[in-house]
């Protein structure tokens, strides 16, 4: 059985003092998190962060989506140093009421060496991609989306669900996770360099543009002891969200390679 729910760390730009009072109001009922600041993609040095690997010179990311990867790559950096590794969120993220609890029932039910595991992902009209043991899945949503607006972050956080994580194999968004330590590792060296190389699964019949570190990543969840937790504990209500991952963050739209 694996420990409790890794400590919550919440991405957040020090000029967005309103998202993150947002957050805490919406998300009042978790125990404690602290802030992790944010990198500010216009002011990033593209030429340093070549020199240091994390980038290839030519990568075409736009200065926010270079923020938002560059972002997450410094929470599994500070993941990998510490012993329980962190829970990450953005800071347009909503959590149902009762996440802590649900969040480390499913870590309990998952194997002691598991990498990291998504709480939500970003469907509708996007698509994800499951591995079940004997065959792969792929998850489509159809009608409208049932939570938008206040009254339904209200709507979904009040839900009563039964989660499960399944192994993933790509998925877009990364609005919640846990990594561990030993995942935050494994993370921070397969996506450096960040490339401009889309992604082509022949198995899976995934193939997109590489548009963000989200869609870097669905290139190494198969090699990564990768799970996602179904139905999802987290989710998005930035204005965008059905074709951005998070906003001021910078993420571009995910278009499929024709």
């Amino acid at each position: 059985m694996t420990g409790p729910l890794p400590p919550i760390r919440v991405i957040n730009l020090e000029r967005d003092a309103l998202r993150l009072a947002r957050f805490r109001a919406r998300n009042a009922h978790l125990s404690a998190f602290e802030r992790l600041s944010a990198q500010e993609g216009r002011h990033l040095d593209r030429a340093a962060l070549a020199a240091a690997g994390h980038i290839l010179p030519e990568l075409r990311y736009a200065p926010g989506t270079l923020g938002c990867a560059m972002s997450h790559l410094a929470a599994w950096q500070l993941a990998a140093t510490t012993a329980s590794g962190l829970t990450v969120f953005e800071d347009d993220t909503v959590t149902v009421r009762d996440f802590e609890a649900k969040a480390s029932a499913v870590l309990a039910a998952v194997p002691e060496d598991w990498d990291v595991i998504n709480w939500g992902m970003t469907l509708n009209p996007l698509s994800g991609w499951i591995d079940l043991g004997a065959t792969l899945a792929r998850i489509d949503c159809f009608g409208a989306r049932r939570f938008e607006g206040t009254a339904g972050i209200t709507a979904f956080q009040a839900q009563d669900v039964r989660p499960a994580a399944f192994r993933l194999r790509h998925a877009f968004g990364l609005v919640g996770y846990s990594v561990s330590a030993k995942g935050a590792a494994a993370m921070v060296k397969l996506i450096r360099p960040l490339t401009n190389a889309p992604i082509n699964d022949p198995e899976t019949g995934f193939n997109f543009w590489n548009e963000g570190i989200d869609t870097a990543l669905c290139r190494h969840y198969g090699a990564l002891k990768a799970y996602v937790c179904l139905p999802g504990l987290c989710q998005s209500f930035d204005d965008q969200v059905s074709t951005r991952v998070s906003g001021d963050l910078g993420a571009g739209e995910f278009r499929p390679i024709s």
